[in-house]
């Protein structure tokens, strides 16, 4: 299907319409002299297309960048590409996200797919953050330049989990797009061991090795990148790891997916070094961050994948032995890090964290009272920024409402909903697509009662995507049917027999 629409005789009249007014756009830009943006704009349409072609290598590479971005652009600019080069590769993931749309068109049109309560409710949140993007409202307006930037973090994650949960990627595509996230999981608990183990080395290879201090300042203009997350904690220097996301919140959030896609597929015996890394590493990690939100919903995930969305009884009695072992692991380098303190404190109404958290919750529930429309897309801590804490939400749901308000809130709220139960159906039914998705989707839901977990752009593009991607993957009866029919067709005879 796919190739019979690259033939260029299949190109459909709308496609050509688009095409005629994209060609009058062009010239009359150049026409006006800017010749520049006509040069982008063709180089991006043509990037779109070849991306649409190849959706799943496109999908790895996006699942690849987006926690190492840093680290991988850092290295580029010690190899001296093109500050521009490299600050036009930002925009790569949002041409991915684009690409990957235009390869969903085309399933849908094939599969004709009617959309479904998920795909309302979604739809109903776009619908509403673009419409406070074209328009400034809200209590505090935004420049477009800030609103724009809101819309991508808020909405690009929607659009890639709609687009990719009508991709059929097959199982080879499924396949590289696990051990995409399974090796950049790999690599990022990599650097958040070293960090722990040698601040000093981790801080040397960033800086020194990787250029990525340089790099945000020349490139990104961003002068004030933290490293090394340290502070004091009743007396005591703490390292809170954060690897490559340079935030000990985010890599918490972000470790999550990988750690539980990886103790499903070692609940299936999948006999793979790299599973074992990141179902091992990966709840080591998250420790380490000492992000307390995180790991206690990462204790309510895992235990979700104890259920029947877990798989087989035989694969959630072995994920039941191996969560056993990894508490015993977890319990020494519990006690070599002040997560003890933390969650001590945590239970303390004096502890400065834990009371901003109230504060700050309960000053959102007031916004939201006194101004229900919001106060205004881009008015999120994405945007603003950690100086802003006036207009900054500790839940993430509030904060939606905060932003573009109250029935934006309840849209998006809605679809999470529906995600959940939906991931939950197909891995119920045996999809282990599904099972990894699901436990974080749980998890992420549950800390954003308490941490603005889906409003980081690296944690929600990756998530949306696999779980739309979980979605897609056709369960255990349509596998078996498929490779009843690959098997029928093996075994027919080429042609008629004749008997002489």
């Amino acid at each position: 299907m796919i190739r019979r629409f690259a033939h260029p005789r299949a190109l459909h009249a709308p496609a050509m319409i688009a095409l005629g007014l994209l060609v009058i756009v062009a010239v009359e830009l150049r026409a006006a002299g800017h010749a520049k943006l006509v040069s982008e704009a063709i180089l991006g349409v043509l990037l779109v297309t070849v991306i649409s072609r190849r959706p799943a290598a496109w999908i790895s590479v996006l699942i690849v960048l987006v926690p190492l971005q840093f680290v991988i652009f850092g290295l580029l600019y010690r190899l001296h590409v093109p500050t521009a080069a490299l600050r036009a590769g930002g925009a790569l993931k949002d041409a991915i996200v684009a690409g990957v749309v235009v390869a969903a068109m085309r399933e849908s049109r094939s599969h004709r797919r009617k959309p479904d309560r998920l795909d309302v409710f979604a739809f109903a949140f776009l619908l509403i953050a673009t419409i406070y993007l074209l328009v400034p409202i809200g209590f505090i307006s935004q420049g477009l330049s800030n609103r724009s930037l809101a819309w991508r973090f808020d909405c690009e994650p929607v659009i890639a989990l709609i687009a990719c949960r009508r991709l059929d990627l097959g199982d080879r595509g499924r396949r590289l797009v696990e051990r995409s996230l399974l090796v950049t999981a790999a690599i990022v608990i990599g650097f958040g061991l070293l960090e722990f183990i040698n601040k000093d080395e981790f801080y040397r290879v960033i800086v020194h090795v990787f250029y990525v201090r340089v790099y945000a300042a020349a490139v990104l203009h961003s002068f004030n990148l933290l490293i090394v997350d340290q502070n004091t904690v009743a007396g005591t220097t703490v390292v809170r790891v954060g690897s490559v996301l340079f935030s000990p919140l985010s890599l918490a959030f972000w470790i999550l997916l990988p750690s539980y896609v990886a103790l499903r597929r070692a609940a299936d015996r999948v006999r793979d070094p790299l599973v074992l890394i990141v179902a091992i590493g990966g709840p080591v990690t998250l420790v380490l961050t000492q992000t307390r939100s995180a790991i206690a919903a990462g204790i309510i995930g895992a235990l979700f994948m104890l259920g029947r969305s877990g798989g087989p009884a035989r694969a959630r009695r072995r994920l039941a032995f191996g969560l056993l072992a990894s508490t015993l692991l977890l319990v020494p380098v519990a006690a070599a890090t002040t997560l003890s303190v933390r969650v001590d404190n945590g239970f303390s109404a004096s502890d400065v964290s834990t009371q901003g958290h109230i504060d700050r919750t309960t000053q959102a529930w007031h916004i939201l009272l006194d101004h229900p429309f919001g106060l205004g897309l881009g008015t999120n801590p994405e945007v603003l920024g950690s100086g802003h804490t006036n207009f900054v939400s500790e839940d993430f749901y509030l904060q939606v409402g905060n932003e573009t308000g109250l029935f934006a809130m309840l849209a998006y709220t809605g679809a999470l909903g529906l995600l959940a139960l939906a991931l939950w159906r197909r891995a119920r039914d045996g999809t282990p697509e599904a099972s990894g998705p699901f436990a974080a989707g749980i998890a992420l839901m549950l800390i954003g009662l308490v941490l603005h977990s889906l409003q980081v752009p690296a944690v929600a593009l990756t998530f949306f995507a696999i779980a739309g991607l979980g979605l897609a993957a056709p369960g255990p009866q349509t596998r078996t049917d498929a490779l009843d029919e690959a098997d029928a067709s093996v075994d027919a005879p080429a042609g008629p027999v004749v008997h002489r």
